[in-house]
């Protein structure tokens, strides 16, 4: 049981179990990533960390707004276990005014030589199903930036269309489509044909049972092909998020308007497309 499930427990605290897998995503990637941070010693985990290691592990959460909220998580699980006796430390009110609107000047966004080098390592790992989802999964976020949450949800009828693909993203009452590259295509096209569970309706699967992708090991994937292409020292840079404001900047480029790219990234309003292309470097 980890430290957000026990606080759970010990206040009582029921979740819409689409609210409890969404928190427990956030802290259970937060926690694989603090486990490796860095060349520093590590905490042996959460409440046992660094400010320095507690930003580290935020940085590689995704966007600004899922960090933020993935502090806010950590603080509400660190201060209510405090309450309850247990010996914690609780960097998150150190950093919080990080997080505060108007502080953060910047999002961290790729460049398409980056980009270019994941893929083409991912490409160089390609041995057994596991290299072809892998070269799959680094295409598909490369070409359609999508969140972490909406690649885990994807299902194979999401996937429309001649070569090549629509991709279909769904949420709630909402739809959006994607059109997506011919070598984005053939590289699903070439996974759906290794796929391991066929009687599964996720694209994307861990393992030959079936099981979904979880944001853990899709983070752990997006490590293993930086690594590979020797760009450990710019692992921050490899996250979903980081991903998203690289498109959000190719299609600023591309002569888009706001409202285009903010249909185009899925968000809600488009206010928020507005703050990251503020704030894009």
């Amino acid at each position: 049981m980890d430290l957000f499930e026990w606080a759970l427990k010990i206040t009582g605290k029921r979740l819409q179990p689409s609210s409890l897998a969404t928190y427990k995503s956030w802290f259970g990637t937060y926690q694989t990533r603090l486990a490796e941070p860095g060349e520093d010693v590590l905490p042996s985990q959460p409440g046992r960390e660094s400010t320095e290691q507690m930003l580290r592990a935020l940085e590689g959460q995704g966007d600004y707004l899922t960090q933020k909220r993935t502090l806010a998580l950590l603080a509400w699980v660190y201060r209510t276990l405090q309450r309850h006796g247990h010996d914690l430390q609780d960097q998150t009110e150190a950093i919080e005014g990080l997080y505060r609107a108007g502080h953060r000047t910047t999002h961290d966004a790729m460049p398409p030589s980056l980009q270019q080098r994941l893929i083409e390592a991912a490409h160089a790992q390609a041995k057994g199903w596991k290299g072809t989802r892998l070269v799959a999964m680094v295409r598909l976020l490369t070409d359609a930036a999508l969140k972490t949450s909406e690649l885990i949800r994807l299902e194979t009828g999401d996937i429309q269309g001649d070569d090549p693909y629509t991709l279909q993203i769904r949420r709630a009452a909402e739809t959006r489509l994607l059109p997506l590259s011919a070598d984005t295509s053939s590289a699903l096209r070439d996974w759906l044909a290794v796929h391991p569970a066929a009687l599964s309706s996720h694209v994307f699967v861990r393992d030959a049972g079936g099981l979904p992708m979880d944001a853990s090991t899709v983070w752990r994937q997006l490590v293993r092909v930086a690594t590979a292409a020797g760009i450990d020292s710019e692992a921050q840079l490899i996250g979903t998020g980081a991903i998203r404001a690289s498109k959000a900047k190719e299609l600023i480029a591309q002569g888009l308007s706001t409202q285009e790219i903010s249909r185009f990234l899925g968000h809600r309003q488009a206010d928020s497309t507005g703050e990251l292309l503020s704030r894009i470097r």
